[in-house]
């Protein structure tokens, strides 16, 4: 389940990222346990217009095993990010996605982002995002 959710600016207050007038991210975040390897970051789908991934990082809540992988992948199970390996890690490790697949990375109204771990990766995942209006966008 979602943490975070008890108050504060959401992100419809936050307006359209507009080109050079820029645009504030905001991050939805997931806690990771043994035993599950899918969460949904929008169970419902997405309620903005359009919002972009703009990163994904986390804190190992425990230490990494064997195979231990978290990645974020669109609703039709397309990666976004690669997937990020934390076998090696201790708790408390920060790690953070390097690659962003441009083609996979806006969101549309009513789909869905998935965090999916294999191997039971122990973490605290924060997926940063940014509300866009696709109109603005250069053609």
């Amino acid at each position: 389940m979602a943490f975070g959710g008890g108050g504060g600016l959401d992100p419809r207050q936050l307006g359209y990222y507009r080109g050079p007038w820029g645009g504030i991210c905001f991050a939805l975040a997931e806690v990771t346990v043994a035993g599950t390897s899918t969460y949904q970051l929008f169970p419902d789908g997405c309620p903005y217009t359009q919002v972009r991934v703009l990163g994904m990082y986390g804190i190992m809540s425990g230490a990494g095993a064997a195979a231990d992988t978290v990645q974020l992948q669109d609703h039709n199970s397309n990666a976004i990010t690669e997937a990020v390996d934390v076998s090696a890690l201790s708790a408390n490790d920060k790690w953070d996605a390097s690659v962003i697949d441009r083609t996979y990375y806006d969101v549309e109204k009513g789909e869905n982002l998935k965090i999916v771990t294999a191997s039971g990766a122990l973490s605290e995942v924060w997926v940063e995002l940014v509300h866009i209006n696709p109109e603005d966008e250069p053609s």
